[in-house]
């Protein structure tokens, strides 16, 4: 391809080949053990590929070809009227910090005895959207594109950009006041964690920062771009986040979270005739574990009333862990969890129990979770299952599929904690 052509200099067009995937997922997870995250457990099993895909759609602008895009789109006009297109939205990722800004574009031209296709005039926007761009460089794309393929008498472009980076601490509120801010979360975070903070105060200044490096020494190995950004913080009051929101009028609604899950779980076992008891909204520890805890208490239930009497429905949520060691099929938390249950529960009493993950995905695979009753470990012995090699093996899936114990529900959209549930009657 010939770059040097004025088309093409004017699309700053960066790559031809496929973007590579595989490398993006790769740094992913590297960023992920970075940050001190574990990048197996199960929110983030699937996130490298997540976000391969985000990249691969969100920065396309690298790989379109500026002649394909506008070929057969120009038509001769005696038209000398000036042209404008207006609220072409974008959405793009800024340079900097790689964090979105979107808004919209509006394009004018007078044109020169040709005009464009009107619909390539916002293909051409996404294009030089749909890369990593400051909103300055992006503006000056788009002009010098339109007039490097319509040499028009004239061009004139305006982008109306929001960035996330600068909302941050606070500043969303203050950008739309005096229009209140409803925050409405689907949220996992314990009740007393900030969140989130686009709507919320700031209390750390740049003072703050900058004494923060010079106690652990790190003042000097920053990069002077740093420094200067900071110290000149210290003189530009309008470049602090708020420090209260007071005068504004910001409101966070939590719709959806653990308690709430385990609450309307509970009036529905109410709604059902079953005593409902939460035992907890954060569960945690191992896995397998849990539902050997749980198979204890309904053991406790069904042979001695206590401590909860029958008809009784036991509920709790949190997040548990599967520690890997040896060999490792395929399963979940909520899998493994299940198969506990269901390899020390000793009654034969009606007893069910289910534990799922609310986003319909359970490690890796379409696997929800799982449930058992008081016949399952012995349908397992019947087929020749060993539910304990099964949980010593990790590979809970394997054991359920061929129980026909896996529940499978497909992506949900949400995903506000693991939920546990057993039903005694």
């Amino acid at each position: 391809m010939d770059c040097e052509k004025p088309l093409f200099k004017a699309a700053d067009l960066f790559c031809e080949s496929e973007m590579d995937l595989n490398t993006i997922e790769k740094a992913t997870t590297k960023i992920l053990e970075a940050i001190g995250e574990d990048p197996q457990r199960e929110g983030l099993l699937k996130t490298p590929s997540r976000v391969a895909q985000a990249y691969e759609e969100i920065l396309a602008g690298y790989r379109i070809n500026p002649e394909e895009l506008i070929n057969d789109a120009f038509f001769t006009v005696a038209y000398d009227e000036l042209v404008i297109i207006k609220n072409i939205e974008f959405y793009s990722l800024c340079e900097h910090h790689m964090l979105p800004f979107y808004g919209v574009v509006h394009v004018g031209y007078i044109p020169d005895g040709k005009v464009i296709g009107l619909s390539k005039i916002p293909r051409i926007v996404d294009m030089f959207a749909r890369r990593l761009q400051v909103q300055e460089h992006m503006t000056q794309q788009i002009a010098d594109f339109l007039q490097e393929s319509m040499h028009p008498q004239g061009v004139g472009v305006v982008v109306e950009g929001k960035h996330l980076c600068m909302m941050k601490g606070g500043r969303m509120v203050t950008y739309a006041h005096p229009a209140p801010i409803f925050t409405f979360t689907l949220d996992t975070s314990p009740p007393d964690m900030p969140w989130p903070d686009l709507v919320l105060a700031d209390p750390t200044t740049f003072q703050d920062a900058i004494d923060v490096l010079r106690t652990y020494d790190l003042w000097d190995k920053v990069s002077p771009a740093v420094r200067n950004h900071l110290e000149m913080g210290l003189t530009r009051p309008d470049l602090e986040t708020p420090k209260s929101l007071e005068s504004y009028r910001s409101y966070v609604f939590s719709v959806a979270d653990p308690r709430s899950t385990c609450l309307a779980a509970a009036e529905k076992a109410e709604e059902l005739g079953y005593a409902a008891h939460i035992l907890s909204t954060n569960f945690e520890g191992e896995a397998s574990e849990l539902g050997v805890f749980l198979s204890s208490m309904a053991n406790e239930i069904c042979t001695h009333n206590r401590p909860f009497a029958r008809p009784c429905a036991l509920i709790s949520a949190g997040e548990t862990t599967v520690t890997i060691g040896g060999k490792c099929g395929k399963g979940g938390p909520n899998q493994e969890t299940v198969l506990g249950f269901a390899q020390k529960l000793n009654v034969s009493r009606e007893v069910a129990f289910i534990s799922i993950d609310t986003d319909g995905t359970d490690g890796p695979g379409d696997i929800a979770g799982g449930i058992a009753d008081a016949l399952t470990k012995t349908r397992a012995s019947r087929l020749g299952l060993s539910l304990p090699q099964f949980i010593k093996e990790h590979d809970a899936s394997t054991a359920l599929l061929k129980l026909d114990d896996a529940i499978i529900t497909g992506h949900t959209g949400t995903n506000v904690m693991n939920l546990r549930v057993v039903v005694i009657a």
